[in-house]
């Protein structure tokens, strides 16, 4: 009975330890959803280049007042948001109405971001996913690059 006692806590420790819920997959440590900048680097699967005269897109995700800001290239973006376990579920994406030389990369974005159903996190990288899985937006925090 006494290692029966005993077990049963050491389980339920391993198992918190490795859990984190279905959205962090395996992030590397320290790495979450809020409180980072990711920088786009992958738009359904292509590499994400900034077009001319404008930027890679990015986004923060703010736990406290559950938004997220960032830019879409060439305008700023934000919304509410609102995480459950893997599910994330973005409010109204809005953006500033800037008229830009190349929109290609930015309207696509936004439409990412507006499908967007789910995120895990793998190492460094943020992947956002819609309803059925399929990858929508991949992400770096940039740590991978620094290291």
């Amino acid at each position: 009975m006494t290692r029966f006692l005993i077990a049963v806590p050491l389980l339920l420790v391993l198992l918190a330890a490795c859990g984190g819920g279905s959205g962090t997959g395996s992030a590397a440590p320290g790495v979450t959803l809020e409180g980072t900048t990711w920088m786009l680097t992958h738009l359904s699967g292509d590499p994400a280049t900034a077009p001319e005269g404008g930027t890679i897109p990015s986004l923060t995700f703010d736990a406290a007042a559950h938004r997220v800001a960032g830019s879409a290239g060439c305008n700023e973006v934000n919304a509410s948001y609102t995480v459950d376990g893997g599910s994330l579920a973005l409010g109204q994406v809005v953006s500033t109405r800037k008229a830009c030389p190349d929109m290609f990369l930015e309207t696509a974005f936004l439409g990412g971001l507006e499908n967007t159903a789910a995120y895990r996190l793998d190492g460094h990288t943020l992947i956002l996913s819609d309803a059925n899985g399929t990858e929508l937006l991949r992400f770096t925090d940039g740590a991978e690059e620094s290291e």
